[in-house]
C-alpha cells in the first residue's frame, strides 16, 4: 500500500486523493492525467475495507477514486464503508470492465460518477464538478443546520431568535398568514437594498417577480394544509434586479397548534445557477465539438479470441454512410457488421488484417480504404485512426473516421501528372539532372543525360558530379559559381562552360539552372545542351561568310570600276551616298551587320545605270520625257544585275527599292510604308540629300540647306520620319559634312 505520495507542482490545485486500486500502473496513469488537468495530487492507495475505514477516519480527503472489482474489496462494499463513516466525500468509480447496469447500481448506492479507464480524459472535468457540488452540499448542510437552529430558537427566546436570524447569511422574512411582512433580518435589507420600513408592513408577494407570483400564492395556500418543500422564486431588489432564491417556508403555530404566521428562509442561488449554467455550456460545447469534427468519433474493441465490435460511434455515422433509416448508434452488436458490410470487398480483408496487426502489436491503428454510401451507391475513401488501450482480455481503440475522398482524388491526379512529367523528363533530348545543392549528389537524370554526358543513369545516381568517377566539371569553380548565384536568387539561363564526358573528352556546353525543393531538401535542376558542334559550325560559318564578303566586295569593286570608266559622276555619287547612309544608320543605332550592308548597297545602288547610254547620263541639258523614262529603268536593271550575287545582305532589293516613297508615289513598283526595306528608306534620303547638294551634269548644286529643307518638308510623306530626323541631326547638330 502506498502512502503520502505527492508531486510538487507550483500554481496547481492541491487534491487530497484516496485511491481504491490494486494496480500501481493504473494509479500512475490516473496521477498523470490529474497533473495534466492542473491538479497537484496527494494520494494514498488502499486495497481493503479495513484500510479504507482507517484512512477515512484518520485523514481528510477531497475525492475517492475506486476500482469496481478488487480481490479484497468490491465497489459496493467501498460505498457502504463510506456511508457508514457519515462523511461527505465524492466517490467516482474508475474501471475497465464495469458494465452499464453495474455502474448505474453503484450510482444508485451513492457513487457520483463512473469513468472507463480508456476514457481518463473525462476524469478531471468529473472531479471538478464533484468538488464544486461537494462544496455546495457542504454549504447547504451548514445552512440547514443554521436554519434548524433558528426554527428551534423561535420557540425558546425572542431575543435569541433575533440574534440568530441576524447572524445567518440567508434572507429571513416572517409574515402573517396573509403574507404581510412583520420582520426581516439585516441580510434581507443588505441584499435587497431596502430600508426596513420599505419592507415591513408590505405584502411579500409585491417583492416576488411577477412571473413567480402565481406559484408563490398557490404554495402559500398549500402550505397551510400540508408541508411544502423548497421552492425557487426570483425576488426583486430595490434597483429592479431579479435575484433567484431557494425559499423554504414553515408555519408558525401556538402551543395549541393554531397557526399565527409564516417564516420564510431564502438562500441566494445565483452562484449555484451560474455554476450549473457553466456546466451545461461545457457539456454543450463538448457536444458541439464532437458534432462538428470533420469525421466520426468511434470506439471499437478487439478481444483476444478474435472477436471485433464497435462499442460507440457518433451520430454522424448515418450521414457518413448515407443511411436513410434510423439505426441505434448505441447497439454494439449491429454497428460493426453494418460498417464492415459497406467496405469495398477488395479492402475488407485488409481492413480486418489491419485491426489484427494493431491488436497483436499493441500499436496505433491507421487504415485507408473504400466504403459505399448506402443511399447513392457512391464509393468514398475513408481513413481510420485510433489509439489502443488494454483492458483485461480486450483492446479498446478510441479514434476517428475521416472522409479522404478529395485527398485521394488529388493524389491520383498528382500521380498521373507526375507520371506525365516523368515521361517528359525522361524523353526530352536535352540533358537534365537533379542534384543536391550542398554537395552535388546526383538524385536523378534523364535519357538525354546518358546521350550527352555518356554515363548510364544507374552508374551516377548517388554519386557527386564533381568527384570520381564523373568529374563532370572541368573547372570546379564553375559549379561553385552556379551554387552561389542560385543561393543569391539568380536564375541561370544559357551560361557557357566546358564539361567532361564519360570517355574523358572535353565538350562545350550551355546550361540553365534553378533552385527547387524536393522533399524538404534544397536541390538544383540542371539542363545542359552540348554546343560543341554548333561552335564548330559557327566558326566554319564565319569563315564562309568572311569569304563571301570578300567575294562580294571584289565583285562590287569590279562593278564600281566599270561605272567609273563609263560615268565618273555616278561613281562619285554612289560613294558619297554610301557614306551618308552609313552615318544615318549608325546614328539610328542599327546593328553593325545592317550598317555594313547599307554601306555596301550605297556604293552600287545606281549599278543599273550601266544599261543606260553614256550620252544620256552625261547630257548637260534637261532630259526629255523619253530619256527620263530610260533613267528610271536603272532601279530594275540594277536588281537584275545583283539578284544572283551571293551576299549576306539583300543588295538587289535595296537597289530595286531606293527610289520608292513612303506614300507610294515612287518607282518602279509604287511601294509604300513598311513594304519598303529600312535600308532602302535610308538610302532614299541619303540619295536625295547628296544629289541636291552636288553638281549635276545639267545643273549646278542647289546647296545642302535646300536638300535638308526638301527632306524636312516631306518627312512622313515621301521620306521615313526616323530616317529624316537622324539625317537632320547629323548635319545640323553633329556637324556632318558631305565627303
Amino acid at each position: 500500500m502506498d502512502k503520502n505520495n505527492t508531486s510538487q507542482i507550483s500554481d496547481t490545485q492541491l487534491l487530497r486523493l484516496l485511491i481504491v486500486e490494486d494496480s500501481e500502473d493504473d494509479v500512475l496513469l490516473i496521477i498523470r492525467e490529474l497533473k495534466k488537468g492542473g491538479y497537484n495530487p496527494v494520494y494514498e492507495r488502499i486495497e481493503t475495507a479495513i484500510a479504507m475505514e482507517k484512512a477515512i477516519k484518520e485523514k481528510q480527503w477531497d475525492i475517492i477514486l475506486c476500482d469496481y472489482n478488487l480481490p479484497k474489496l468490491k465497489a459496493p462494499s467501498a460505498i457502504a464503508v463510506l456511508k457508514e463513516s457519515n462523511i461527505d466525500i465524492p466517490l467516482i468509480i474508475i474501471s475497465g470492465t464495469i458494465g452499464e447496469e453495474k455502474a448505474v447500481e453503484c450510482m444508485r448506492q451513492g457513487a457520483q460518477d463512473y469513468i472507463m479507464k480508456s476514457s481518463l480524459s473525462r476524469l478531471c472535468p468529473a472531479i471538478a464538478r464533484e468538488l464544486e457540488e461537494a462544496k455546495t452540499r457542504k454549504k447547504q448542510m451548514q445552512a440547514e443546520s443554521q436554519r434548524e437552529a433558528v426554527l428551534e430558537s423561535l420557540w425558546k427566546s425572542e431575543e435569541l431568535y433575533t440574534r440568530l436570524v441576524e447572524a445567518i447569511p440567508d434572507v429571513i422574512v416572517r409574515t402573517d398568514l396573509k403574507g404581510n411582512i412583520l420582520f426581516v433580518n439585516d441580510y434581507t435589507l443588505q441584499i435587497g437594498g431596502y430600508r426596513r420600513e420599505e419592507l415591513e408592513g408590505h405584502n411579500l408577494i409585491a417583492f416576488i417577480a411577477p412571473e413567480d407570483r402565481e406559484d408563490a400564492i398557490k404554495n402559500m395556500i398549500l402550505r397551510m394544509k400540508e408541508r411544502v418543500g423548497t421552492r425557487e422564486y426570483k425576488l426583486i431588489t430595490k434597483d429592479g434586479k431579479k435575484i433567484p432564491f431557494e425559499v423554504h417556508g414553515d408555519i408558525l403555530r401556538n402551543e395549541d397548534g393554531t397557526a399565527f404566521g409564516i417564516v420564510n428562509v431564502g438562500r441566494d442561488i445565483r452562484e449555484r445557477k451560474q455554476t450549473g449554467k457553466k456546466l451545461r455550456e461545457n457539456e454543450e460545447r463538448l457536444r458541439g465539438i464532437t458534432k462538428n469534427l470533420p469525421g466520426i468519433i468511434f470506439q471499437f474493441y478487439a478481444k483476444d479470441n478474435g472477436e471485433f465490435g464497435m462499442s460507440y460511434v457518433s451520430e454522424r455515422l448515418t450521414e457518413f454512410l448515407g443511411i436513410t433509416v434510423n439505426i441505434d448508434t448505441q447497439n454494439k452488436e449491429s454497428l460493426f457488421p453494418l460498417f464492415l458490410s459497406q467496405i469495398h470487398e477488395e479492402d475488407r480483408e485488409r481492413f480486418l488484417d489491419s485491426i489484427r496487426t494493431a491488436m497483436e502489436k499493441r500499436t496505433s491503428w491507421n487504415f485507408e480504404g473504400r466504403v459505399f454510401v448506402m443511399n447513392t451507391g457512391e464509393m468514398i475513401w475513408f481513413q481510420g485512426l485510433a489509439t489502443p488501450t488494454l483492458q483485461e482480455n480486450e483492446l479498446i481503440f478510441n479514434g476517428i473516421l475521416l472522409n479522404i475522398t478529395e485527398r485521394k482524388l488529388a493524389e491520383e491526379e498528382s500521380r498521373q501528372l507526375e507520371e506525365k512529367f516523368r515521361k517528359i523528363f525522361m524523353t526530352t533530348p536535352n540533358c537534365i539532372a537533379i542534384t543536391r545543392s550542398k554537395d552535388g549528389l546526383m538524385i536523378d537524370v534523364n535519357k538525354g543525360f546518358e546521350d550527352i554526358v555518356g554515363w548510364k543513369r544507374s552508374d551516377v545516381l548517388g554519386t557527386k558530379s564533381s568527384e570520381r568517377p564523373m568529374n563532370f566539371w572541368l573547372d570546379k569553380s564553375d559549379r561553385d559559381l552556379m551554387v552561389a548565384d542560385l543561393k543569391a536568387g539568380t536564375e541561370i539561363i544559357d551560361r557557357q562552360f566546358e564539361f567532361r564526358r564519360s570517355d574523358g573528352s572535353v565538350r562545350d556546353g550551355i546550361y540553365s539552372a534553378r533552385s527547387m525543393n524536393i522533399s524538404g531538401e534544397a536541390c538544383i535542376i540542371f539542363i545542359l545542351q552540348d554546343i560543341t558542334d554548333h561552335l564548330r559550325m559557327d566558326v566554319e560559318l564565319r569563315r564562309t561568310l568572311e569569304s563571301l564578303r570578300k567575294a562580294v566586295g571584289t565583285t562590287i569593286q569590279v562593278m564600281i570600276s566599270a561605272i567609273e570608266m563609263r560615268d565618273p559622276y555616278t561613281a562619285g555619287h554612289q560613294s558619297r551616298v554610301a557614306d551618308v547612309a552609313r552615318a544615318i544608320a549608325t546614328d539610328m543605332g542599327l546593328s553593325q551587320e545592317k550598317i555594313d550592308g547599307i554601306r555596301m548597297a550605297g556604293t552600287i545602288h545606281d549599278i543599273g545605270k550601266l544599261s543606260i547610254p553614256a550620252e544620256i547620263l552625261t547630257k548637260p541639258t534637261k532630259l526629255t520625257n523619253i530619256e527620263y523614262s530610260l533613267i528610271k529603268e536603272h532601279s530594275q536593271s540594277g536588281y537584275e544585275m545583283l539578284k544572283n550575287v551571293e551576299s549576306p545582305w539583300p543588295l538587289a532589293e535595296i537597289a530595286y527599292q531606293h527610289h520608292e516613297r513612303m506614300n507610294g508615289t515612287g518607282y518602279p513598283r509604287n511601294m509604300k510604308g513598311d513594304e519598303i526595306l529600312l535600308e532602302a528608306r535610308i538610302l532614299a534620303v541619303a540619295d536625295v540629300v547628296e544629289a541636291m547638294a552636288s553638281h549635276r551634269p545639267y545643273r549646278a548644286s542647289l546647296g545642302i540647306e535646300a536638300a535638308l529643307e526638301e527632306i524636312e518638308k516631306n518627312k512622313g510623306v515621301l521620306y521615313d520620319d526616323a530616317v529624316v530626323n537622324a539625317c537632320l541631326k547629323l548635319f545640323r547638330e553633329k556637324g556632318y559634312k558631305l565627303p
